[in-house]
């Protein structure tokens, strides 16, 4: 129950030449114990393309930012041609995880080194934000069913690594008898997940097949769900 104002970042340049300002994530180094923020700016240059100004690490503990060097090619990958954004996932084993544009960004909080996990080369539809499923990362992805040339599945796969080669794993196929799914907000835990249909928002339990509606209020629809604790 506390809160803390964060010192001003280092200013390289003006406010005016950033686009969009600058994208802000948030994560726990529980190796230190330190609550860290992640600021990467960057520089519109023409219409349909931005560049990486700088990436700047808070660190609680110390009470200070700083300058960390990126070194793999980030640039092409962060950011969406009509607005660049960078949306925070779960924190999964000391990595922070990025969604960014056909890839994932894992950022380790410890070392403070960036990595890429490209996503799926077969053909799929996103269907949902990083997840952190069981402990591993994971997401939800519309595919054609094998041996079909029209009918299609919605599944959550989850990321493997075997000698430094990455690749993806089906671990469960959605109800059939569950409405269309727009979008998959959280993984809950307890076979639970969070997302949007057609009908509204919805828990789906995977398991139990069951499917409950949930009541926003009037006049609201969720921006981002978070799992808290035992709720979300």
């Amino acid at each position: 129950m506390m809160y803390k104002k964060l010192p001003p970042a280092i200013e390289y340049v003006q406010q005016c030449l950033l686009f969009c300002g600058c994208d802000v994530v948030f994560g726990f180094d529980s190796l230190s114990g330190d609550f860290k923020v992640l600021k990467i700016a960057y520089e519109r240059i023409s219409a349909e393309l931005v560049k990486l100004l700088v990436v700047q690490l808070y660190s609680f503990n110390s009470d200070l930012w700083k300058e960390i060097e990126v070194d793999i090619e980030l640039p092409s990958l962060l950011f969406y041609s009509a607005c660049p954004i960078l949306i925070s996932g779960p924190v999964i084993d000391g990595i922070l995880f990025l969604d960014a544009v056909n890839t994932i960004i894992a950022f380790h909080l410890h070392d403070e080194l960036f990595g890429l996990i490209p996503y799926p080369s077969f053909m799929h539809t996103r269907k949902s934000d990083v997840l952190d499923y069981e402990g591993s990362v994971a997401v939800v992805l519309e595919t054609v069913v094998e041996g079909s040339l029209d009918k299609k599945e919605v599944g959550l796969w989850t990321v493997d690594s075997v000698s430094d080669e990455i690749f993806w794993k089906k671990i469960l196929t959605f109800d059939a008898g569950l409405e269309a799914i727009e979008w998959v907000f959280v993984y809950c835990g307890a076979h639970k997940f969070v997302g949007n249909t057609r009908s509204g928002t919805v828990l789906y339990d995977y398991k139990k097949k069951e499917t409950k509606h949930i009541k926003l209020p009037s006049k609201t629809f969720p921006v981002k769900v978070l799992k808290h604790t035992q709720s979300f």
